[in-house]
């Protein structure tokens, strides 16, 4: 991954739904140039229809969270929730359960976080933004977040 630039991805998480194949969740990831000691990263799921580039907004005026917090050396990553924006739109989209998001997600978000690990930069602390998923995955799955 390249600083500057975000770095689209697109994550298998799995077979998660009878019958729809492996499903994929889109993330974008922005690498600072100038890394906090020890890595953080956000991770940023955005609410109801709303696709990761909420984070990253491109219009007249633009305001980047994601851009702005990764000049302030945080890597931020920016995810598509299933069936919005580029991630899987399964055909049976009201199957789509608060249990079943949340599971996807975490399993992105652990996916990622190895990725990031990989890459040489050791342990990455994770922090959520704006994810009632993610509140969701936590109250399922109690494990060490921050």
């Amino acid at each position: 991954m390249i600083a500057g630039a975000p770095a689209a991805r697109l994550v298998e998480v799995g077979e998660l739904m009878p019958g729809e194949g492996t499903l994929t969740v889109a993330a974008d990831v922005f690498v600072p140039s100038r890394m906090r000691s020890p890595p953080v990263a956000l991770f940023c799921l955005p609410g109801g229809a709303l696709t990761r580039q909420y984070y990253h907004l491109r219009a007249e005026g633009d305001f980047s969270f994601a851009a702005y917090m990764a000049s302030r050396g945080f890597i931020v990553v920016t995810l598509d929730p299933l069936g919005v924006g580029d991630s899987t739109r399964p055909r049976a989209g009201f199957e789509l359960t608060p249990r079943l998001l949340a599971q996807a997600n975490s399993l992105a978000v652990e996916i990622l976080r190895e990725d990031l690990k990989s890459e040489q930069l050791g342990d990455v602390e994770i922090h959520y933004v704006d994810s009632m998923d993610e509140v969701v995955e936590l109250a399922l799955q109690p494990r060490e977040h921050t």
